[in-house]
C-alpha cells in the first residue's frame, strides 16, 4: 500500500472523507524539506567521495582506473535514479553521475593528445548518451546544459565561434515552440530547453564579464574572423526571424496584415539592436515565455534584457548628456509604438 492510500485510509477511518481515493492525489514535499535532504545527500556524497580519494589515490592517476571507476559510478547512478523513493536518494543519484563523469574527463584530460577537438567531441556524445540513459528530468536537464557547452567547445576547436550562440539559440527555440508536439518525446525536449537555456546564460554571462572560457573563444574568433561580428548578428538575427514567424504561425495566419507588421517590426529591431551583446538572446527567450506563459523563461529573459541594455548603456564610450539624449529618443519611439499599436492591431492590444 502506498503512502497515499495510508493517509485516504486514515482520514477514512476518521470520518474526514468518503468514497475512494481520488485518481492523481499526492502529498508534495515542502520545499525547505526538500533542499535539507537535497544538502544532506550532497553533502553525504562529499564525505564518500572524499573517502575513497584517500583510499584509492594511486589509482586516480591511471587512465584505465578512472574510467572504470567512473562508468561504475555512472552505473550506480542510473540504478539509483531509476529506482529512487526519496528527495535524499535522488541527489545522492545526482552526485554519483557528476563524480563519475569527472572521473571519465580526467581519464580523457591524461590521455595527453592535443587534439582537444576529439576531447570536446566525446564529451558530448557522452552527455547525449546520458540524456536518454538516466531516467531522471533533473539529471536530464544537467546533461542538456553540459551537452550544449560542449557543442559550443567543439564549434570553438574547429573554428567556428560564431556559430556557437546561434546555435544554441535555436535549440532553445526549437525545444520551447515544439515542447508538446510529441508526448513520447516530451521530457527530453523540456530538459534540452532548460539546458540550452542555462547554457546561453552562462555564454552571455562570459561575453558580458569579459571572462571565461567562452569570452577567450570569442576574443579568438574576432582576431582569426575579421567579420565575426557581423556574421554572429545575421546567425542571432535568423534565429529571432525564425522564432517570431513559429510563434505568430501558433495564433494566426502568416498571410494576415498584422503578421507582416510584426516581422517588419522584429527585422528592424534586429538590425538596430545587432552590436548590443544578449539583445538578440533575450528577445527570443522573452517572446518565447510570453507565448508559452512560461514564468522562468518570462523572468530569465526578462533579466537577461535588463541587464543587456544596462551594460551596453554603461559602456558607451561618449558623454553623459549624450547618454540622457540617448535614453530621451528611445523614450518617445517607444510611447510612438505604443500609440501605433491599437491603430495598427486594434483598440484590445
Amino acid at each position: 500500500m502506498s503512502t497515499e492510500d495510508k493517509v485516504w485510509l486514515t482520514l477514512s477511518q476518521s470520518g474526514l472523507v468518503s468514497g475512494a481515493r481520488p485518481e492523481g492525489l499526492s502529498i508534495s514535499t515542502p520545499w525547505y524539506i526538500k533542499t535539507l535532504l537535497a544538502v544532506s545527500a550532497w553533502l553525504a556524497a562529499v564525505f564518500l567521495f572524499a573517502f575513497l580519494a584517500v583510499l584509492f589515490n594511486g589509482l586516480l592517476d591511471s587512465v584505465l582506473a578512472d574510467t572504470l571507476i567512473g562508468s561504475v559510478f555512472i552505473l550506480i547512478a542510473y540504478h539509483v535514479l531509476k529506482s529512487e523513493q526519496s528527495d535524499f536518494v535522488e541527489h545522492l543519484g545526482l552526485a554519483f553521475s557528476i563524480a563519475g563523469q569527472i572521473l571519465l574527463i580526467m581519464a580523457m584530460l591524461q590521455l595527453g593528445s592535443n587534439a582537444d577537438h576529439i576531447k570536446w567531441l566525446i564529451a558530448l556524445g557522452l552527455n547525449v548518451f546520458l540524456i536518454f540513459l538516466i531516467p531522471n528530468f533533473v539529471h536530464r536537464v544537467l546533461s542538456s546544459f553540459l551537452a550544449c557547452i560542449c557543442l559550443a567547445g567543439c564549434l570553438a576547436q574547429y573554428g567556428l565561434f560564431s556559430m556557437c550562440l546561434p546555435l544554441i539559440l535555436f535549440i532553445c527555440a526549437w525545444c520551447w515552440i515544439h515542447e508538446f508536439k510529441n508526448a513520447k518525446w516530451y521530457r527530453y525536449v523540456t530538459a534540452l530547453g532548460y539546458g540550452s537555456l542555462f547554457s546561453l546564460l552562462l555564454i552571455e554571462t562570459n561575453t558580458f564579464f569579459q571572462s571565461g572560457l567562452f569570452y577567450w573563444g570569442h576574443q579568438v574568433a574576432v582576431k582569426q574572423l575579421g567579420h565575426f561580428y557581423y556574421l554572429n548578428a545575421m546567425l542571432t538575427g535568423a534565429v529571432v526571424i525564425y522564432s517570431s514567424i513559429m510563434i505568430i504561425n501558433k495564433y494566426q495566419s502568416l498571410m494576415m496584415k498584422s503578421s507582416w507588421y510584426i516581422l517588419a517590426f522584429v527585422l528592424v529591431l534586429s538590425g538596430i539592436t545587432w552590436s548590443i551583446n544578449g539583445m538578440h538572446t533575450s528577445m527570443v527567450v522573452l517572446a518565447l515565455g510570453l507565448a508559452t506563459t512560461h514564468r522562468i523563461l518570462i523572468g530569465l529573459g526578462s533579466l537577461c534584457l535588463l541587464f543587456s541594455i544596462s551594460h551596453y548603456y554603461y559602456s558607451l564610450d561618449t558623454t553623459l548628456l549624450m547618454k540622457a539624449l540617448s535614453l530621451a529618443i528611445l523614450g518617445g519611439v517607444l510611447l510612438g509604438i505604443r500609440w501605433c499599436l491599437p491603430k495598427l492591431f486594434g483598440e484590445s492590444t
